[in-house]
């Protein structure tokens, strides 16, 4: 995933640890419960830590205008609707994403613990964040790990003019010996639409290709693209027909809903989102020794970084190798654009979070 740069006098440092303090606090403000309040600041501030700011704390301020809305659940609920010894089929009761998935994801390896490969269907969600912070939660089990969800249409099939399918994520992590796991996280379009709505907070053009006008003409205009119009599908066909998979096995799998049925946490403040996910733990020693596997991993995690580089690359890397740079590199201290850290100010402070509190964001690293 491209390092989201930020230009230094619109960008701010802050102290990661104060940060996550703050948005905890700001949806413990809203009624959420301390443990999912920080679980769910955890996976925001962990995605600025790891550059992908279109999934970090910039969501904050659309989580809370749903939770006050009442389209959100601050209490979570989730009931198991069907299960087998290997599979499952939850309902979120429209509770927060990242506390559904959490209690998911953790089914899924219990499962995978006995049965060796386990999946678990979610219908009744809502947006869950980053992908890979869900599958990164299988490798430390020594099992490889898979992470999707729906959302609501953002791209046109190909060759069609109007919004029918989600840019719905997909993450795998792999577990090495050695190495940092392997992780392929990614949305089915060329660009996720948190980069998009990241532009358009910042006033800036994006990149000819992301997306295009109501009228399906070329735009470099972000508004132009969150107004009507459409990103588009990474590699085309190809993206539209993963796309159509990952919104098979988490909605209709799930008992759930897809296309126009999922609703836009962004435009649609009339109902639920209505998001499904779809989790997968598949156990490394049900199938190989774990130790060989994981060292064949580490040998070909260092046999494509040993791959020459090409003109102007400095090195080779390996999936999910840059992400977990920019996480080390922002162990205390994640920079923001200066946008997205007054809109966590307003709403630390529309939500009654201390001010000595807020006062450590930029008190430097934490």
């Amino acid at each position: 995933m491209a390092d989201e740069t930020h230009n230094e006098s619109e960008a701010a440092p802050v102290a990661t640890q104060a940060l996550e303090d703050v948005v905890a606090a700001v949806l413990q403000g809203h009624g959420v419960t301390e443990d999912d309040a920080r679980l769910v600041a955890r996976t925001l501030v962990e995605a600025d830590r790891r550059g992908i700011g279109s999934h970090g704390v910039m969501r904050l301020g659309i989580y809370v205008d749903r939770l006050k809305a009442g389209l959100v659940r601050a209490r979570t609920e989730v009931t198991v609707e069907r299960e087998t010894p290997a599979t499952a089929v939850l309902d979120g009761h429209h509770s927060m994403g990242q506390a559904v998935a959490a209690r998911a994801m953790r089914l899924c390896l219990e499962k995978a613990r006995t049965a060796h490969v386990a999946a678990v269907a979610v219908r009744n969600s809502s947006h869950f964040g980053a992908a890979a912070y869900w599958a990164l939660m299988a490798p430390d089990e020594h099992m490889i790990g898979v992470a999707m969800s729906n959302t609501a249409p953002l791209m046109p099939p190909t060759g069609g003019r109007g919004a029918r399918i989600g840019n719905n994520p997909l993450a795998v992590a792999v577990p090495a010996r050695h190495e940092r796991p392997l992780v392929l996280d990614m949305a089915t379009s060329v660009v996720a639409l948190g980069k998009v709505l990241l532009a358009d907070k910042r006033g800036e053009p994006v990149p000819e290709g992301w997306g295009v006008t109501a009228a399906g003409e070329p735009t470099t205009d972000p508004k132009a693209i969150l107004q009507g119009g459409f990103i588009l599908p990474v590699g085309g066909p190809k993206g539209y027909g993963l796309s159509v998979m990952v919104d098979v096995l988490s909605g209709l799998l799930a008992g759930g809903v897809v296309g126009g049925e999922v609703r836009s946490m962004y435009r649609d403040f009339t109902a639920p989102s209505r998001i499904g996910h779809f989790f997968l733990a598949v156990d490394v020693g049900a199938f190989v020794p774990v130790e060989w596997f994981e060292d064949q991993v580490d040998a070909y995690i260092r046999y494509l970084r040993a791959t020459p580089p090409a003109p102007g690359v400095e090195r080779v890397m390996v999936p999910g190798e840059p992400e977990f740079l920019r996480a080390e590199a922002a162990r205390t201290t994640v920079v923001l654009p200066r946008a997205v850290l007054e809109d966590v100010r307003r709403l630390a402070a529309e939500a009654g979070v201390d001010a000595g509190l807020v006062a450590r964001l930029e008190a430097g690293p934490s």
